[in-house]
Formats: structure tokens, C-alpha cells, sequence
């Protein structure tokens, strides 16, 4: 799951595909927001540069943001900015584990067959939970997690790897891989607010920590009772 980003006209290789992740990718979209909001807001309905639908800039915003993006690097405001996005995250409050109703050891029917809770933990996990057995796969045994946020990070070199993209890309589309295989540039209805809204519905639904842990507890029933 990520973002994928195609040169229309590139000078050299490095234009031609630039790929992160979407924990990469978002936060690196919002640092050109923030930084740059007037060359961001030429990207075709703000936001869409976050998905593979097709959006992006002609050969000479490509250039215009390359230079500011590396002037940027250079006088520090990039990473003025991590430093300062890495410190709110660092802020955030925890969030309380569900799994384990935040005690940090799993006790129910399937952890128990899994021997969660009287697990033994290692010195770094009991210097962190205060005891030395019982143990929770939702959290690590610590009874809390990492807010949702903290699982986006971008750093100073991904603005630079970005700088060169742009400078080569002659212009750029965000697209899937396949579209781009099979020449089907511009052939998806661009969306609408209401349909981008309904996406990131169904993508958390599907993809989310709460999807994530169905997907986990169906896998232990399945390895520790169905499939014995």
C-alpha cells in the first residue's frame, strides 16, 4: 500500500518512478502543504496528491517545486519542520490497548492457548512493564500502543530523494503500477469529495488497527483451534 509516482517526460532515471509508502508519502505531501502551500495547491484538488488517482504537476511547477523543496534542505527549514512534527507526535497521548483492556497481559480463550499470559518477557519489556511474565501481542505487554499517527514518518532525506525526482520527471502523474503499465493515463473518473470520503471509509474499515486485530484474532483461531 503506497503511492506511486510517474515522470510524464523524463530527462534521466531517477524521473521516471518515485515510490513510499502511504506512512511515508502523507507526511511527505504535507510538508510541500505547509511549506509551500501556493505550488501544492496547483496539484489538481488539494489532497488527491496523497492517492494513486492520477493528479500532479506540469514540467515547470515539477522544477519550481524542486528548487523550493531543495532551497528548503538547504537553510534548514526541512528539517526545522521534521524536528517539529517529531515533537508533536512525540507528545501525543498513548493509546489504551483494547485487547488486553490496557493491563498488558491478554487473558482471554485464545491468548491463553497461545500462552500470552504467563508468557516470559525480556529484560527490555519488564524494565518497561514492571513484572517479569505475562504478555499482550496487542501492545508488546506494555498495556498501551503508539497513537495511529506516530506510524507516519518522513525524514529529511526523503525531501531530497524527492528534489531529484522532480528535477528529471518533466512533469508528474500519481498512478498505480498497473495503470501505468497498460498506458491508462487518465482513463479513471477523477473523484469526487463525497467518493474520496467514501474511500478513506471503507480503506479504514478494511485496513485500520481495528482490521488489523480481527485479521490477527481470526489467524490465532485458526492456528491454535480450527486447524488442531
Amino acid at each position: 500500500m503506497g503511492t506511486d509516482v510517474y515522470g510524464k517526460n523524463p530527462t534521466d532515471a531517477v524521473g521516471e518512478h518515485f515510490h513510499r509508502s502511504k506512512w511515508g508519502w502523507d507526511p511527505l505531501c504535507y510538508m510541500c502543504d505547509d511549506l509551500f502551500p501556493e505550488l501544492a495547491a496547483r496539484v489538481e484538488v488539494g489532497g488527491y496528491a496523497r492517492h494513486n488517482d492520477g493528479y500532479g504537476l506540469n514540467a515547470v511547477d515539477s522544477e519550481a517545486l524542486a528548487d523550493a523543496l531543495n532551497e528548503a534542505v538547504a537553510d534548514g527549514r526541512v528539517a526545522a519542520w521534521v524536528a517539529e512534527r517529531d515533537e508533536t507526535l512525540a507528545s501525543l497521548p498513548k493509546d489504551d490497548c483494547p485487547i488486553c483492556d490496557s493491563t498488558g497481559i491478554r487473558t482471554d480463550d485464545l491468548a491463553i492457548q497461545a500462552g500470552q499470559h504467563d508468557k516470559a518477557l525480556s529484560p527490555e519489556q519488564a524494565a518497561v512493564s514492571g513484572r517479569e511474565f505475562g504478555w499482550c501481542n496487542g501492545c508488546d505487554g506494555r498495556g498501551w500502543k503508539e497513537p495511529y499517527e506516530t506510524w507516519f514518518s518522513v525524514e529529511v532525506n526523503d525531501a531530497t530523494e524527492f528534489t531529484r525526482f522532480l528535477r528529471a520527471c518533466g512533469g508528474f502523474e500519481t498512478r498505480s503500477t498497473r495503470e501505468h503499465r497498460d498506458g491508462q493515463w487518465g482513463l479513471r473518473r477523477k473523484p469526487t469529495l463525497a467518493g474520496y470520503q467514501r474511500y478513506r471509509r471503507v480503506q479504514m474499515a478494511l485496513t485500520g488497527p481495528k482490521a488489523l486485530l480481527v485479521y490477527f484474532t481470526i489467524y490465532l483461531y485458526l492456528k491454535l483451534v480450527w486447524l488442531n
